[in-house]
C-alpha cells in the first residue's frame, strides 16, 4: 500500500533511526516502524490506518513535489 503525504520533516533529534515526520506528528518512522500519534493532518488515512497501529516498514521514499509556474520559455 502507498501513502502519499502532503509535507515531511527531518527529525531534530541527532539519533538517525527517527524521522522523517509527516503533518503534526500525524505520523513518524522511527527504527523502521511506521507509528501514529494520531490522524488529524490527515483525516482521509483514517480509513486504512488504526492510530494505535504500529506498522514495519521495509524501505521507504520521501519526495517532494514542486509547482511548475512559468517554467515556459515565451521566447519559443
Amino acid at each position: 500500500m502507498e501513502i502519499l503525504l502532503k509535507c515531511a520533516s527531518q527529525s531534530d533529534s541527532p539519533n538517525n533511526s527517527y524521522g522523517p515526520i509527516f503533518g503534526n506528528r500525524d505520523l513518524a518512522i522511527i527504527s523502521n516502524i511506521l507509528i501514529s500519534g494520531g490522524l488529524n493532518s490527515y483525516p482521509e488515512a483514517k480509513l486504512f490506518l488504526n492510530p494505535q497501529q504500529e506498522l514495519f516498514i521495509e524501505d521507504y521514499e520521501v519526495f517532494k513535489v514542486n509547482k511548475l509556474i512559468n517554467r515556459i520559455d515565451p521566447s519559443r
